[in-house]
């Protein structure tokens, strides 16, 4: 237990390290790219990665999973699905350049092809790095993981906004992820201890296979119900729309990153270690979700209430558009934050089967609200359309995750409870600060006084609720160093 909690807490504190260095330099490069490029130039990027994203998923097919989620490994099991690893992404490269013609006609679009054809090698260049980075992931060294990836990052994003200012247009997002890439290959092989061989056998592969085919069935079902509103959006409305979609998009995201996909992330290895003991897991959930809302609820309420300052003074009057976008997605991003974590539970059970279950009602019922809603309203009727039906699956997804480990309804609502209505009130509350005191005023005085009100607003609620806050608790208990 004293491993566990010890691996656990180093895990989430260089995970958190990371993704905060990560996100944080991902949006501020991504600001300065969005102030240099066009919302048309941010669409035709966001329409190649609509597929190339969907490919890059079966790099790993699943076994990158298998192997976190099996207790014993040998070196032949990571030899065979290195070299599996690397087939599948020599093939896809290839499958993906010829795709390349029939993208560019299903979007309507000729410069698609070109760049369709330049951004195919990215699959060869995942593929090698994979297992090295499974390998530290299993470990929970996220030290490791988050040098990597910041120094990938800060490298590529430099070179990015240099073709940029260069004016290279749509080219500067290729190359900035060609080139972070090529980067974290590199790097990965320098710092993990794990070694390539040529050790393949079907033995391993069809040992793995069986939880690997549920965990990759399902994330292909996951991507498409997070992607098919870009895919639909460029192919019914264009390119300048989807830029602008996608950026209010990842904005949204950006505290899910940073918070969520944190604990996940750490949680996903470190509950291999725990996965009979449902009682325990059931804890570490209650405190993880709390733990998530208290930054992640404000933060994004924030966000909604506050769209319009953003849009406007951070990334420029060309992305005007986007605010109504934003503020209603912010919105929808606060349930979704705590019920990402879902996906852990599900596949620490050992039961991905569900998972997988739910996005394959999930997937057309997402397919139809979407075709209508941009019928009728284009992306912001596309937009009430998925809050809906998000509404809808986190019913059926939250029973089952909850099922799972013996949740209780009171025992979720409890935890969330203090930090809703901190929430609730922050909200309420710069709502009327706004509208009383700074009324139609767009500057950076009242951008900064307006977030200043909300972080003190909600302070002081939650200072109410204080000894209901488990992170309160563990620090008071002197348990976290």
């Amino acid at each position: 237990m004293g491993t566990f909690r010890t691996n656990t807490i180093q895990g989430i504190k260089w995970s958190f390290l990371n993704k905060t260095a990560t996100q944080g330099l991902l949006f501020v490069f991504s600001i300065i790219l969005a102030r240099l490029l066009s919302p048309d130039d941010f669409g035709m990027f966001a329409m190649i990665t609509v597929f190339s994203n969907f490919g890059l998923l079966f790099n790993d097919f699943g076994f990158g999973h298998a192997l976190i989620y099996k207790k014993e490994t040998t070196k032949q099991d990571f030899d065979t699905v290195f070299i599996l690893n690397v087939w599948l992404g020599v093939l896809l490269s290839i499958v993906f350049y010829f795709l390349a013609p029939l993208i560019s006609d299903f979007y309507g679009e000729p410069r698609l092809e070109n760049l369709t054809k330049a951004f195919s090698v990215v699959f060869v260049l995942q593929s090698v790095g994979l297992v090295n980075m499974v390998e530290l992931k299993k470990k929970i060294d996220f030290k490791r993981v988050a040098i990597i990836e910041n120094i990938s990052l800060l490298l590529s994003s430099i070179c990015a906004i240099i073709l940029a200012f260069l004016n290279f247009g749509v080219w500067s997002l290729i190359a900035r992820n060609l080139m972070n890439m090529i980067l974290r290959t590199i790097l990965v092989f320098f710092v993990s201890s794990y070694r390539p061989g040529f050790s393949f056998t079907l033995t391993v592969v069809k040992k793995l296979w069986k939880y690997s085919a549920s965990v990759s069935v399902n994330g292909f079902l996951t991507y498409w119900m997070r992607n098919l509103d870009n895919l639909m959006i460029g192919k019914m409305i264009g390119q300048q729309s989807l830029g602008v979609y996608n950026m209010a998009y990842q904005i949204m995201l950006f505290p899910i990153r940073n918070i969520s996909n944190v604990i996940k992330d750490v949680l996903f290895p470190s509950f291999s270690s725990i996965n009979n003991d449902i009682n325990r897991i059931r804890e570490v959930y209650l405190k993880v979700i709390q733990t998530i809302a208290l930054v992640a609820f404000p933060l994004l309420a924030g966000v909604s209430v506050l769209s319009d300052l953003f849009v406007y003074l951070v990334l420029g009057e060309k992305w005007e558009s986007m605010i109504p976008v934003l503020s209603l997605l912010s919105l929808v991003a606060i349930p979704q934050s705590v019920f990402t974590v879902n996906g852990t539970i599900y596949l620490n059970t050992g039961r991905p089967d569900i998972a997988l279950k739910l996005n394959m009602i999930g997937l057309p019922l997402y397919a139809l609200s979407f075709y209508f809603g941009l019928k009728l309203n284009g992306i912001i009727g596309l937009v009430h359309a998925y809050i809906v039906t998000y509404a809808f699956l986190a019913v059926p997804a939250y029973y089952f995750s909850a099922k799972n480990i013996k949740l209780r309804l009171s025992e979720f609502l409890g935890k969330l409870l203090p930090v809703i209505i901190g929430t609730f009130v922050m909200y309420i509350g710069v709502k009327i600060v706004r509208q009383v005191i700074f009324r139609d005023s767009i500057d950076l005085i009242s951008f900064i006084v307006l977030i200043f009100t909300g972080v003190i607003i909600y302070s002081l609620v939650i200072l109410l609720f204080i000894r209901k806050i488990d992170i309160y608790k563990l620090l008071k208990e002197n348990q976290i160093k």
